[in-house]
């Protein structure tokens, strides 16, 4: 219990820092500055590094196209089910505590 209240007062705090990073970069940027100092503290705007926008998927060479192969369990559930054997899988049960 008490990780999971970490672990909200983590994301609180970023969020709070990200809403206040947010504040300051508007009202500097909306003064013009782009540099400033406050005591021990410099803030200053600096570039990122550059972001790709797919713009149309169909023109992109296959080079810089990826596959991704990925385990369809449901099927493999069904066939399960079905009475199948499926190999390389391992079938696990565990329990749940459920209160009405």
């Amino acid at each position: 219990m008490s990780e999971k209240i970490g672990a909200l007062w983590a994301r609180q705090a970023k969020n709070g820092t990200r809403y206040f990073t947010g504040i300051i970069a508007a009202n500097m940027a909306g003064l013009g500055l782009r540099e400033l100092r406050a005591g021990i503290f410099k803030l200053k705007f600096q570039p990122t590094p550059p972001a790709i926008s797919i713009i149309d998927e169909a023109a992109i060479p296959e080079q810089y196209r990826k596959v991704k192969i990925e385990i369809d369990r449901l099927a493999i559930r069904d066939a399960l089910k079905a009475g199948e054997e499926v190999p390389g899988i391992e079938v696990q049960r565990g329990e749940a505590l459920v209160i009405r």
